[in-house]
């Protein structure tokens, strides 16, 4: 199955939205913040079960207004998505490194990225 097949996943601060997001587990590989328009965008590795591989998807967050990324690693080095939830506004994003990724934003993109 080429990349057509993959689900582009669109909400707008809809909890279970953000929630149901496949990213236990899914490696952090990047964080970009574009300051001129307000975007955040983390690339992930993702493994799908339906295509049995990995996939990289960049999850967008728009019109953000606080991001705060601690990079501690008090449970030991990790590029891996613990949990992840919508709380008081603020997406959260836990490592498994015990680092969690919080920021608010007006609404989220999950895209798969094309190779």
């Amino acid at each position: 199955m080429g990349p057509h097949h993959l689900t582009v996943i669109r909400h707008e601060s809809i909890v279970k939205g953000f929630e149901g997001l496949p990213l236990h587990d899914a490696t952090l590989k990047s964080v970009h913040y574009n300051w001129d328009d307000s975007t955040v965008s983390l690339t992930f590795s993702v493994y799908t079960l339906e295509l049995k591989s990995t996939i990289s998807y960049q999850l967008i967050f728009e019109g953000c207004s606080d991001l705060h990324i601690p990079h501690l690693s008090e449970w030991g080095e990790s590029s891996s998505v613990n949990t992840h939830l919508m709380d008081n506004e603020l997406y959260k994003i836990e490592m498994q490194s015990s680092d969690v990724i919080a920021l608010k934003s007006k609404g989220f993109s999950f895209v798969p990225i094309a190779l």
